[in-house]
């Protein structure tokens, strides 16, 4: 049997190695696909961002979605590597508009805005 096929921009139910049980935002939750389909298509692992269905407040960080007529929020600070076979079910994908948000909002929580004047 081949492996399945994961791309970018993908939301599948996850379950997530260090889920805490008493923070509902990472409890048996949906993830984003985040990482490049090169790296999905060549490693064991991908990367995904935890997607809620709750919008109730907004961080500068975090985007706003629908899915399945009800809003929620991508949770890019939350980025994790897991393994493929943590994927269970496919539910869904964004377009290219969301994912172009959540690649900026990716650069709000991974990149420091003075990282030129760091340098040595």
């Amino acid at each position: 049997m081949s492996e399945k096929i994961i791309k970018r921009g993908e939301i599948y139910w996850i379950h997530l190695p260090l889920t805490n049980k008493n923070n509902k935002e990472t409890n048996g939750q949906l993830g984003v696909v985040v990482s490049s389909d090169e790296q999905n298509s060549i490693s064991h692992f991908v990367t995904v961002v935890p997607f809620i269905l709750e919008s109730d407040k907004l961080c500068p960080f975090e985007v706003t979605v629908e899915f399945n007529q009800k809003n929620g929020k991508i949770l890019t600070s939350q980025i994790t590597t897991i393994e493929k076979k943590r994927l269970c079910e496919k539910m869904g994908e964004l377009n290219k508009e969301v994912m172009n948000q959540i690649e900026q909002s990716l650069c709000l929580v991974l990149v420091s805005p003075n990282s030129s004047s760091n340098k040595k």
